[in-house]
């Protein structure tokens, strides 16, 4: 048996009437995992990307701050030169240098998710996702590196605090071939904000009354949480039934407990984020409480 090789693939036709201007000046992006991917209604749908940011870690996705700056560095195609002309070799990669306003802690956070295997969601100024397709699937572009170069410090005389991203695309012919644009929303890409870390640190408690101060990692500024954001565990795993809390005096909060918990350690932390009641925070980690 042989198989043909059709090396004529439809050319689609070129007039301009019919075509969108479907991509302007990129604003942002979000990072994704590598094979991260939706359906075209739900691509729609802001709830779709709150969703994941709020997923397990290996799910989520990171709306990245706004860019101030994009810089697109790709390749040329790349021919070889012969005495009686030039041979096409292979298409440039695709390369974007993104700048964003920082600081240490800033950068610090960013820096985090540099050389990981991961995709792009790319948000244009007009507040429109762009990926790439498969089928009737919205795919993230799937990138073959993604850096988090050094910090660039103010230096007082006209250059302020920056990091730089850059992102290397795994398939440019993907890219250039197979374009997806989700526009026409509703929302705004642009105003996706990812989680906010907040830190637990244990206070003096009793049995009926738990006393965790939550704080806002970094900034240290209070955070406010309710009785459906908590958990609290025994020795053993057991989930403890909180009756109230109090409402929180500068991020210290008082869990209430009208069966007075038993001597032993507890861990109390917040739930996963997709669970809490209260949208947009994550624990950097439970904290113990001794009841004696």
């Amino acid at each position: 048996m042989s198989f043909e090789v059709n090396c004529a693939t439809r050319r689609k036709n070129t007039g301009i009437a019919g075509l969108c201007q479907d991509i302007g000046p990129l604003s942002g992006y979000i990072i994704t995992p590598y094979n991260w991917e939706t359906t075209e209604a739900n691509a729609l749908l802001k709830a779709t990307y709150d969703t994941a940011i709020s997923a397990a870690e290996g799910l989520r996705i990171y709306p990245f701050p706004p860019a101030v700056a994009m810089t697109d560095n790709s390749e040329d195609t790349v021919f070889e030169e012969l005495a009686l002309g030039n041979l096409f070799v292979k298409d440039g990669k695709v390369n974007l240098m993104f700048m964003h306003e920082s600081s240490r802690y800033k950068h610090e956070a960013l820096k985090s998710h540099t050389l990981q295997k991961v995709g792009v969601i790319l948000i244009d100024q007009q507040g429109r996702l762009h990926g790439v397709r498969e089928g009737e699937k919205f795919q993230a572009i799937k990138l073959q590196q993604f850096v988090v170069g050094r910090l660039n410090i103010n230096d007082g005389a006209g250059i302020a605090t920056k990091t730089s991203v850059t992102m290397i695309f795994a398939d440019t012919n993907k890219w250039e071939t197979s374009p997806a644009v989700v526009a026409g929303l509703d929302w705004s890409p642009n105003d996706l904000q990812g989680l906010i870390d907040v830190n637990l640190i244990a206070g003096v408690s009793t049995g009926s009354a738990l006393r965790v101060t939550i704080k806002s990692d970094k900034s240290g500024d209070p955070f406010t949480a309710i009785v459906g954001d908590f958990v609290v565990k025994n020795p053993a795993g057991v989930v403890q039934t909180i009756t109230s809390v109090t409402p929180p005096v500068n991020g210290l909060h008082v869990l209430n407990f009208t069966t007075p918990l038993t001597a032993a350690v507890y861990s109390v932390d917040l739930l996963p984020p997709a669970t809490m009641v209260t949208k947009g925070y994550e624990s950097t980690g439970p904290v113990s409480i001794t009841i004696t």
